[in-house]
C-alpha cells in the first residue's frame, strides 16, 4: 500500500474555477488526482524538452558553431522549399 505525502496549495480563483469544473465534469474523480496526473504530466514534458535540447540542439549548436557559413536565412530557405515542392509536383504530375 503506497503513502502519499499531504501538501496545501492555494490557488488563484480563476485556476481554482478550472480545477473545480474539471472535477465537474467527471473528468477527474478528485482535486488530488487531477494535480497529481497534471504534475506528471508536466514533468515528463520537462523531461521531454531536456533530452531534445540535449539530444538535437545542442549537436546542432556545435556544428553550427564549427561550420558558421553553412546555415541558409529565412528568405533562402523558403526559395530552397518552394524549389523542392515546384519539383514534386511536377515529377508527380500535379499542377
Amino acid at each position: 500500500m503506497s503513502r502519499n505525502a499531504t501538501l496545501t496549495i492555494s490557488l488563484e480563483p480563476g485556476l481554482a474555477a478550472r480545477v473545480a469544473d474539471k472535477i465537474a465534469s467527471g473528468e477527474f474523480p478528485d482535486e488530488s488526482t487531477l494535480i497529481a496526473e497534471s504534475l506528471q504530466s508536466f514533468l515528463e514534458g520537462d523531461e521531454e524538452t531536456e533530452r531534445w535540447l540535449r539530444d538535437a540542439v545542442v549537436p546542432t549548436l556545435h556544428r553550427l558553431g564549427e561550420k558558421p557559413g553553412s546555415t541558409l536565412s529565412a528568405e533562402e530557405a523558403l526559395h530552397a522549399l518552394q524549389n523542392h515542392m515546384t519539383a514534386r509536383r511536377k515529377a508527380s504530375g500535379t499542377p
